[in-house]
């Protein structure tokens, strides 16, 4: 599924283009999409050696 969010409010998902309901600038294509959630573990999660 496709969310669009605003630059300024990342805060806001919305499933369709159009503006945001908290200053008015474009809804853009998350960049975040199939990416896994950031567990806040520290590292990368590769091995180096």
């Amino acid at each position: 599924m496709e969310t669009y969010t605003c630059e300024m409010h990342p805060d806001v998902h919305i499933d369709k283009p159009g503006k945001c309901p908290k200053c008015g600038m474009e809804l853009t294509l998350s960049k975040d999409m199939g990416k896994t959630p950031n567990t806040g573990k520290k590292g990368s999660g590769r091995r180096c050696c």
